[in-house]
């Protein structure tokens, strides 16, 4: 008997051992390959869980975004934990970019950020000035609050420039009024260090991933819904929609507090609810524009630039996705830069 139990402890010795081998070798032809781990999930793996940066991410990290391919992207954090290079280093307040993806930049360069674009087109014009792109995906209001009053209490700041979604809200915070971002920044946080850490930094798992996702794109296309035909937004009833509406205009009126507070200024730009059919854009007004006039602050029209700019679809990443092009970024740059200097706002450097 022993001799048997003896032979089965090396069979599975050897087993195990092939299949560790099989492991190794399979994970480290994926690297070689390139295949960049986390990039179809999200950029969470540059989250500052520390929460002792100023922005949302780790100070000195970089991160590549593979999916969907259409709107690959790679993203730099600089020293305060906000995209791109560090500010300008000019002796001028600094304008301090808030927002959601529509400010970061999802499915752009580092440069084709609309902060980039604005801080190119002050220097162009003379009076160059430190921006700062405090955004990051899926942030409510009370998010960009709490980084806004970081960057007031580090940073000198002379504006504050607000980008809304058209609506002003994305999704209403959980049960425990947890938004979207803190779930994910405490997920992440959870995540690091242990087994699943572990399993989700390896080349293997973001293969699975990937073949996953494609083959639900396989599926969209056979059934002639890839790419998506974007209508109108606006699924959640009225009644939701107005309290949510209420609570944007609550947070927003404390951000223009604490703005005003610190003694710089608000201005205010909203993203204009976009409609899509045949595959040419459409711009409408968007609801937080309201909320210029309700917080008595400077407003960015970027639906009337929008709707003026030639080649609409080209302003958007379509066809499958509504997030600004490049060129799209520039028309946002183009329209704070003149509210700025309209407002006077860009005194001397």
């Amino acid at each position: 008997m022993k001799p048997l139990v003896l032979g089965l402890l090396r069979l599975l010795a050897r087993t195990c051992g092939a299949a560790a081998l099989a492991f190794v070798a399979a994970e480290g032809a994926l690297r070689l390959g390139g295949l960049p781990t986390g990039g179809t999930r999200s950029i969470r793996d540059a989250y500052d869980v520390t929460e002792t940066a100023v922005g949302a991410f780790q100070p000195g990290s970089a991160v590549r975004v593979t999916w969907p391919p259409e709107t690959a992207y790679a993203a730099r954090f600089n020293a305060l934990g906000c995209r791109g290079d560090a500010p300008r280093a000019v002796d001028a307040p600094a304008i301090v970019c808030v927002g959601d993806s529509l400010t970061f930049g999802m499915g752009l360069a580092d440069e084709d950020a609309y902060p980039a674009q604005l801080d190119r087109r002050l220097a162009a014009a003379g009076t160059p000035r430190p921006v700062v792109n405090l955004a990051s995906g899926h942030l409510h209001i009370e998010d960009s609050r709490e980084y806004l009053d970081r960057a007031l209490a580090r940073l000198d700041v002379g504006v504050v420039a607000l980008l809304a979604p058209c609506d002003g809200y994305l999704d209403p915070p959980g049960p425990a009024g947890e938004t979207q971002h803190r779930r994910s920044k405490r997920r992440e946080a959870e995540r690091r260090g242990g087994v699943a850490g572990f399993v989700h930094d390896l080349a293997l798992y973001e293969a699975r991933t990937m073949a996953r996702l494609w083959r639900e794109r396989a599926s969209l296309v056979g059934r002639g819904q890839f790419p998506p035909d974007f209508q109108a937004a606006g699924a959640a009833p009225e009644a939701e929609r107005a309290a949510l509406r209420a609570r944007y205009l609550e947070q927003a009126r404390l951000l223009a507090d604490a703005v005003r507070e610190r003694g710089a200024r608000l201005v205010l730009a909203a993203w204009p609810e976009v409609r899509v059919a045949g595959g040419v854009p459409s711009f409408h007004p968007p609801w937080s524009a309201a909320a210029a006039a309700a917080l008595g602050v400077p407003y960015v029209d970027l639906q009337a630039a929008l709707a003026r700019a030639p080649d609409p679809a080209g302003l958007l990443q379509l066809p499958v996705d509504l997030h600004p092009s490049p060129r799209g970024a520039a028309v946002i740059a183009a329209e704070v830069h003149r509210t700025l200097a309209r407002e006077g706002l860009l005194g001397p450097p």
